[in-house]
């Protein structure tokens, strides 16, 4: 199995889109924003409640939790927390419509065992 896209609901579509790219994601030019060869697919429509989702975030691989990190903080954008777990490092980040974005670095000592 491989992720194909994922589909969010959004008030402002446009809007919610530049705010994706700013966080990383790619624009295709079909509406779409790509990230990591899945896609991010927004339609218009009442995104819910903020503090009950039904999508608690969406995670992303990165090299680099550091540089993320850095480069949200350049950009304003609201940082959730910070968590340095065994195998990994992530940083939460609040995106558009309240939808949290999950940068997540493994670290060396990463294993699923």
């Amino acid at each position: 199995l491989d992720l194909d896209h994922i589909s969010l609901r959004a008030r402002d579509p446009e809007a919610a889109a530049r705010g994706w790219e700013q966080l990383g994601f790619t624009p295709t030019g079909d509406g779409r924003l790509e990230v990591g060869g899945a896609f991010l697919e927004l339609t218009q429509d009442d995104p819910g409640e903020p503090e009950r989702p039904l999508l608690n975030h969406i995670g992303v691989l990165v090299d680099s939790v550091d540089e993320h990190q850095a480069e949200a903080e350049d950009l304003g954008v609201e940082i959730e927390e910070l968590v340095d777990a065994p195998n990994t490092v992530a940083l939460f980040v609040w995106g558009p419509d309240r939808v949290k974005l999950e940068y997540v670095e493994h670290k060396a000592s990463f294993s699923l065992r």
